[in-house]
């Protein structure tokens, strides 16, 4: 329902809109529309609650996938992500011009800045270092990591994404450009 939807989406951020579908679907197929003030909370909305969340009468949880095109109003679509980094088309190469960031999520709590620059500076030379310190499930924090490059953002990426495990947590990282 709209107030299902609003309490555990408004974790993330401020709602300005819900579309629910209301025509008939398959079990478990029922589908949305979530529209934030800002994408950095659609995009803490994504990374929070996508194959996290279950809702009452679903055996399992939902898919949260961002909008493919991001124009509204007859806007062009967005030219850069959450952080201000140019978004790459599908003909774009990753080299070189491509995102510096990565995210990390399926952090334990208690992560720890020397923990995350002894582990990723393996790929790389690590720029910037962000920790939430906001309150989250066990198991759900995260860190954006910044290299100098897009090539060692890409190697950490792809040699940690669902592999590494940190002391503390309960799975592998989920690792993101």
């Amino acid at each position: 329902s709209d107030a299902d939807l609003r309490t555990e989406f408004s974790k993330y951020g401020t709602i300005v809109d819900i579309h629910l579908n209301t025509k008939p679907v398959e079990h478990n197929r029922q589908w949305c529309f979530i529209t934030y003030a800002g994408s950095e909370q659609a995009q803490l909305a994504k990374m929070s609650a996508d194959r996290q969340t279950i809702f009452p009468g679903c055996d399992k949880a939902v898919e949260v996938t961002l909008a493919r095109h991001q124009g509204m109003y007859g806007q062009e679509a967005l030219t850069t992500d959450v952080h201000g980094m140019p978004v790459a088309s599908a003909t774009q190469t990753q080299s070189g011009t491509g995102p510096k960031k990565i995210f990390v999520g399926s952090l334990p709590m208690n992560i720890s800045r020397e923990v995350l620059a002894a582990e990723f500076t393996k790929y790389g030379q690590v720029t910037d270092i962000h920790i939430n310190y906001k309150n989250c499930e066990p198991g759900r924090n995260w860190a954006f990591i910044t290299f100098a490059t897009t090539e060692q953002a890409n190697y950490a990426k792809d040699a940690t994404d669902r592999v590494l495990m940190i002391p503390g947590g309960d799975r592998p990282c989920e690792v993101m450009l």
